[in-house]
């Protein structure tokens, strides 16, 4: 190449400014590491730390080390805590997660860090994976539920029978809009219980 020195270091190929064979990228690599090739060493050093931490006797390979609030896996990479499922699969693909993307379990298991189990997903794909499974709580199981599904079916029959919304509103304790989500079937849609428009039951009172 026209008398231009190239970098010795396998698979470089880099022409330009040369010292000790090297070109100025690895230069600076072996001065800071004393190794040329320290980015692979450090790749390497953490998947061996990474997968120490997993058990793979299962068909889920499930994380031992430290989880979250939510059950998944924690690892520390580069003095950030990440979850141990993205690296497993940033480390499968070789690349970062897509912005804008989860990473998605396809067994419904938190601390399975298995790259075949994962998969890059938009967080529509997250949520519609998440209900085809039922793994969101629904009535009364929801920790925020403030009303029993008994007390929806009772309240949809008082209401039937002509009881008014700030009736059952005193009775029950509840928001009056939570009340007529209740008996107009806008919540709790699973629970049962007539679903009753105040039209319906002034056809019945003039029929």
């Amino acid at each position: 190449m026209n008398g231009t020195k190239i970098c010795t270091v396998d698979g470089c190929g880099t022409g330009g400014y040369i010292t000790r064979g090297w070109c100025s990228k690895h230069y600076a690599r072996w001065r800071k590491h004393g190794d040329v090739n320290t980015v692979k060493k450090i790749v390497n050093d953490v998947q061996a730390r990474f997968w120490s931490k997993v058990n793979k006797a299962g068909n889920c390979w499930e994380w031992t080390a430290g989880t979250d609030d939510s059950g998944y896996g924690t690892f520390m990479l580069e003095g950030k805590l990440r979850r141990a499922h993205v690296v497993s699969l940033e480390m499968e693909t070789g690349t970062s997660r897509p912005d804008g993307m989860d990473t998605c379990h396809r067994c419904d298991n938190p601390p399975c860090v298995r790259p075949s189990h994962l998969y890059f997903g938009t967080r529509q794909q997250n949520m519609d994976d998440a209900w085809a499974r039922s793994r969101f709580p629904i009535g009364e199981n929801r920790p925020a539920a403030k009303v029993a599904e008994l007390d929806v079916v009772a309240i949809r029959n008082e209401y039937a029978d002509g009881a008014e919304v700030d009736d059952l509103v005193r009775a029950y304790g509840l928001k009056n809009s939570t009340i007529r989500g209740i008996v107009l079937g806008y919540k709790w849609k699973h629970a049962g219980g007539p679903i009753t428009h105040r039209r319906n039951i002034k056809q019945k009172k003039v029929a």
